[in-house]
């Protein structure tokens, strides 16, 4: 009956529900490809850590830092222990000499001083196989390379990036808060309004309907499932513009310019989930909205 009711009642204007539903649906990609963009940059960010570079290659690596108290049979099958990982295609041995060159150009020759050959641990260079990577993969990765028995450290080599660099990320936050805000009341606004035009389509059974005795609760429902019915449908289909958008159109578009080892990806899973989430919470509460509708005395319809 519900159902019935509530599929009545977004039919009494069919061209002001879709009409809505495209409203609600691009303003929730809107903020779906803002978060794609985020985590595009994001990959390009630990991409492009040119510190950690290996000679030659163009992609990005790692520096793991091993008990110097490893034998070179030891070190070999912790060598091949990290190459089982499919985001590693190389692993290779920083010979001591090379690693002290290294402290010396760093720190001074003064400071570079303090360490010998003998005291310093055992410098393994890790090449990714690609040169993209989000920050949630590359976090879990760090993670798990310092939970391994014989690592001391590892330099992910982040701290190439300056603090002007650091305050950006600062702003892209305020900016996707700022603009989820923004949508969260488009969204709940549009829905209201719709349900409101609707309602007045038609007053007269509900009134009959109050009059008869209904509960505020049994009129309020169909109009609760409207919202959470046009939340569904506006996140599916913004999930989906966003995903074909950033799929088929912008890497095949003439002006996307991106490195040879950079791939494109679209909105992931998690930020998916959540811009559904967005639009279902911002529909019910535009619901909501049309509760004093409901609560009215009947003679006042």
């Amino acid at each position: 009956m519900i159902w019935k009711f509530t599929i009545r009642h977004i039919l009494t204007r069919p061209f002001s529900a879709f009409m809505t539903l495209l409203a609600i649906s691009f303003a929730l990609s809107l903020l779906g490809g803002f978060w794609t963009v985020v985590e595009n940059l994001e990959k390009v960010r630990v991409a492009s850590s040119s510190a950690q570079s290996l000679p030659g290659t163009g992609l990005p690596g790692l520096t793991v830092f091993v008990d110097p108290k490893l034998t070179a049979p030891e070190l070999d099958v912790f060598k091949t222990e990290l190459l089982k990982n499919p985001r590693f295609v190389s692993a290779q041995v920083v010979p001591s000499s090379e690693a002290l060159a290294t402290l010396k150009n760093q720190f001074g020759e003064t400071l570079s001083k303090v360490f010998e050959e003998g005291s310093l641990p055992t410098t393994l260079k890790l090449q990714f196989a690609s040169g993209t990577l989000s920050r949630t993969e590359f976090l879990n990765l760090l993670n798990e390379l310092r939970a391994k028995p014989g690592v001391l450290d590892v330099d992910e080599g982040l701290g190439a990036f300056s603090p002007k660099e650091n305050s950006v990320s600062e702003r892209v936050f305020s900016w996707a808060t700022g603009l989820l805000l923004l949508v969260f009341i488009v969204v709940a606004l549009l829905v209201s309004h719709l349900i409101r035009l609707a309602f007045e389509s038609i007053r007269g059974e509900i009134e009959t309907l109050k009059i008869l005795g209904a509960s505020r609760s049994r009129i309020f429902a169909p109009l609760f499932l409207e919202g959470l019915i046009f939340g569904v449908l506006g996140g599916g289909l913004a999930i989906l513009m966003v995903s074909g958008f950033f799929t088929f159109l912008v890497p095949n578009a003439p002006i996307f310019v991106a490195p040879s080892q950079f791939k494109l990806s679209t909105l992931s899973l998690g930020s998916s989930l959540s811009l559904a989430a967005l639009g279902i919470l911002a529909s019910v509460a535009g619901a909501m909205l049309t509760w004093p509708l409901v609560d009215q005395p009947a003679q006042e319809l």
